[in-house]
């Protein structure tokens, strides 16, 4: 189950930058009046994030783990199950309360949290999606539950790697337990699936600079358009959002050749972006809305 928070449409107020590419800082200008998005950002990267609530304090986890963590399965019939979410509880006592009403979540770098626990039948609710049934055949293929634990797990975050309070199911036929956290659903955002591939991150933020490596062109071929990227920001109230575009720099030098080869290798290169703003507790995601990283200065 993912809690996402969807979009409210497109005339949310955005505040669009593009930067010069490198590392040594770069120029930025802001538009007179929000228009369309500049090329190397997609839309829905900002739009679908124009609920989160950046401002809430505390504010919630940004999960960069798809959930529920699970070290797989030896078969293929159990390993199905688990990615259909069938779940069944072979146990006959009931399960564990959370151990308190709210649990501490420490990120790098910030104070410690408070942010609202789940219980043990919730988060199977959660697990599943379904009500706990009867003890079924193994023939039905569902990941059967032999226990229930309380524990912890280091999760990616956007903001850095946290210890997190779960619940261990220990399953049948599996490399290792599945694990829930132990936080009720209003406590974090899972990120949604990524349609791009993701940036190379993590990002850095310093005041209202963000650097990160990202993807670099490849050389030319001779006699042909030479390109670079521009690193391209756009920002809103709860989100910024970074990509890059390809820009014409030149020709390279020497007689056409339209058949030059490369090395099959990916190029990447340190780009630095402006903001209008510090990024604070803003969400940052890459061009096709996937959340990266931040370590925070």
């Amino acid at each position: 189950m993912r809690r996402r928070w969807g979009a409210v449409g497109v005339g949310v107020v955005l505040a669009a930058l593009v930067g010069a590419a490198g590392c040594g800082g770069g120029t930025a200008s802001t538009p007179d009046a929000p228009g369309p998005l500049p090329s190397g950002v997609a839309p829905e990267a900002v739009t679908r994030w124009a609920q989160f609530p950046a401002d809430r304090t505390p504010r919630p986890l940004v999960l960069l783990d798809e959930l529920p963590l699970s070290s797989g399965f030896s078969d293929g019939a159990t390993q199905d199950a688990f990615r259909h979410g069938r779940y069944l509880l072979a146990i006959q006592e009931p399960l564990p309360q959370a151990p308190a009403g709210t649990v501490a979540v420490t990120l790098p770098g910030q104070p410690a949290a408070q942010l609202p626990s789940l219980g043990a039948q919730e988060a199977f609710a959660a697990l599943s999606g379904a009500t706990p049934g009867t003890v079924a055949p193994r023939s039905t293929g569902v990941v059967r539950i032999t226990a229930v634990t309380y524990g912890s797990a280091m999760f990616r975050t956007d903001r850095g790697d946290a210890s997190l309070p779960v619940w261990v199911f220990t399953v049948e036929g599996g490399g290792g337990p599945v694990l829930w956290p132990a936080l009720a659903a209003d406590g974090y955002v899972l990120a949604p699936a990524k349609v791009q591939a993701p940036p190379l991150g993590p990002a850095t933020a310093r005041g209202s600079t963000v650097t990160i490596r990202l993807e670099a062109p490849e050389p030319a071929c001779p006699g042909r358009p030479e390109h670079r990227y521009e690193p391209v920001v756009v920002e809103s109230p709860r989100v910024v959002a970074i990509g890059l575009r390809a820009v014409v720099s030149g020709t390279a030098p020497g007689p056409a050749n339209d058949s030059c080869g490369h090395l099959a290798i990916l190029r990447t290169a340190e780009y630095e972006m402006r903001l209008a703003a510090p990024l604070g507790a803003r969400l940052l995601v890459g061009a096709d809305g996937t959340p990266i990283q931040v370590n925070q200065l």
